[in-house]
């Protein structure tokens, strides 16, 4: 049986948006080059990491790229919770096809507070 702890997921960037039709969290670990010019091969200290949110949601959405006026938080069914802080919404894209609903996809990084 198919592990189904996505439904009654919820996503929320000032207000909870929805139909919400799929979400992906991402942390890529930052690697900052430490090597001297007499070392045999690179090497690398922790950086910061690279934070992202990417939600779709069904219909056509009244967000706009450059918008940074809410926190984003996400709360899986399955009760993980990741609260993003202050975000900047750096992408939106929407997508329809015949006989389909129309999809908007929505991209947050972390912004400046």
């Amino acid at each position: 049986m198919a592990d189904k702890g996505f439904n009654q997921s919820t996503f929320t960037f000032g207000t909870a948006r929805t139909p919400l039709r799929s979400i992906d969290y991402g942390s890529d670990g930052a690697k900052v080059p430490i090597s001297g010019s007499a070392d045999a091969q690179r090497f690398y200290a922790d950086g910061i990491p690279d934070n992202t949110v990417t939600v779709t949601l069904v219909g056509n959405v009244t967000l706009d790229a450059g918008e940074t006026n809410a926190t984003c938080s996400i709360a899986f069914y399955d009760g993980t919770a990741i609260t993003f802080g202050q975000a900047l919404i750096v992408d939106v894209e929407m997508s329809g096809s015949e006989d389909s609903e129309i999809l908007s996809t929505v991209q947050f990084v972390p912004g400046a507070t």
